[in-house]
This record gives structure tokens, C-alpha cells and sequence, in this order.
């Protein structure tokens, strides 16, 4: 799971920096488009009266996706347990570093943490990186490499670990995935990638559900329930 790419001098998942300016006051809260520097863009929720620092949870979304896919994944959750959400847009098809090596995305992704961090104050030790397919194995990327700034992985259907850079940290991790997957099949994604984690040294948390190749609201609840463990009714059973 070591990757080549080089290992960038600053964290795209920290919202601490001496050039960000401080947020203005809490907003009503809600969706917005948001732009940062370099083309950079995407979606922010943020949470209503959200007069202290949050967690922010960064969403990536699939291979020919846009954030609008994979906004009702934690929606709900963002609203009920008051977190913010960061939806950022691929420059291409896909996460640059599903292919290749990772670049534009990365950079971008520092762009849109900043761009956040004006508008609600981010808890900047509770970041936490999540994804969808394509978006999950760069969710797993980023985080490792990051591990010592993002705190929490969460991977929904994975292929494998993208190549964003090296190993940083030991965030805890949580995957789900369809035993009925035919787009990234279970037994040669998910399946050897959980044990490899755990190997590594990884706390992994695991749920097979019966399924294809989706994020089912149970498995939304569950993930969200791990995360920031309180109220509500986690479901999914624990996978060996």
C-alpha cells in the first residue's frame, strides 16, 4: 500500500493556516456552491447555527459523478448530528490519482478546505475524508497519506488504495461494500483489502451487506453512527 507519489509539505485536509481568514458569523446553514482557487469547486453544507467549531466531513463522489451523486449519503446525518459537509468536483472522469498521480485534485481539495474554513469554523481535529467507489478508494488515498490530520476514513464500495502518497498517521477506517457488487466485486476488492488494512495495523471497521454496488441508508446510518457514535439506530452487521 506504499505509494511513489511524493508526500506534499502541507496537508489538504487542515483548515489551520495563517492566510485563511476567520469565518464571519454563523449563517443560517444549508447548501452552497463553493469555489476555491485554481478552478477548484463544489458543494458546502453547513450546519445551522453553527456558532462553534464542527467537524467537517469531506465527500468524494464516483468515477463520471458529480457531488450532487453522493449528497443524500450523509445528508441527513450532517443535519441531525451537526457537522459540516464538503462535496468536492474531480477535475477529469475520475480522482486524478485513481490512474495516475495525484495533482490537480489534491491541490484542489486544500483550495476548498480553506474556502470552507470562511465560511464555518472547522474543528480541525475532527476532519474526516469518506468516499464512494472510485471516490472511496481516493477517500483511503488521501486519509493514509493524511492519517495525522484526517482523523477518520470512511471508504463505501472501494477498488483499492489510490496512490496520493505516503503513509502518515493511523486514522481509524470504515468500509462497506455489496456481496451482489458487480462493478468492484467483493471478492477481489473489499475482501483483500480489509485483512491488508488489518494487517498494516488499521483499525478497520467492516460491514458487508447484501447488495450491489450502492450505499444503503442503513449503512449511511451506521457509518455516521461510527463516526460520531450517539443518538440514533446504527444497522449493518460487523463483517469478519
Amino acid at each position: 500500500m506504499r505509494s511513489s507519489a511524493p508526500h506534499p509539505e502541507s496537508s489538504p485536509c487542515s483548515a489551520a493556516s495563517p492566510d485563511t481568514p476567520a469565518p464571519g458569523p454563523a449563517a443560517a446553514g444549508g447548501w452552497t456552491d463553493l469555489a476555491g482557487a485554481g478552478g477548484a469547486s463544489g458543494l458546502l453544507y453547513v450546519p445551522r447555527h453553527a456558532d462553534r467549531a464542527v467537524r467537517l466531513v469531506v465527500l468524494f463522489h464516483g468515477a463520471g459523478q458529480s457531488p450532487r451523486a453522493v449528497r443524500h449519503i450523509f445528508e441527513r446525518h450532517a443535519r441531525e448530528r451537526g457537522f459540516a459537509l464538503l462535496l468536492p468536483k474531480s477535475a477529469g472522469p475520475t480522482w486524478d490519482a485513481i490512474g495516475g498521480r495525484a495533482g490537480p485534485d489534491l491541490l484542489a481539495l486544500g483550495f476548498l478546505v480553506a474556502a470552507a474554513a470562511t465560511r464555518v469554523k472547522i474543528d480541525d481535529e475532527r476532519i474526516a475524508v469518506a468516499g464512494f467507489s472510485d471516490g472511496a478508494s481516493y477517500a483511503l488515498g488521501v486519509g493514509i497519506a493524511f492519517g495525522k490530520r484526517a482523523a477518520e476514513v470512511l471508504a463505501f464500495s472501494p477498488g483499492f488504495v489510490a496512490g496520493v502518497g505516503e503513509l502518515s498517521g493511523q486514522p481509524r477506517i470504515f468500509i462497506s461494500h455489496g456481496r451482489g457488487d458487480r462493478v468492484l466485486p467483493i471478492d477481489r476488492t473489499s475482501r483483500r483489502l480489509v485483512p491488508a488494512l488489518r494487517g498494516a495495523g488499521y483499525d478497520v471497521e467492516y460491514r458487508e451487506f447484501d447488495g450491489g454496488h450502492a450505499v444503503p441508508p442503513a449503512i449511511a446510518s451506521a457509518a455516521a453512527e461510527w463516526l460520531d457514535p450517539g443518538p440514533g439506530d446504527p444497522a449493518g452487521k460487523d463483517s469478519p
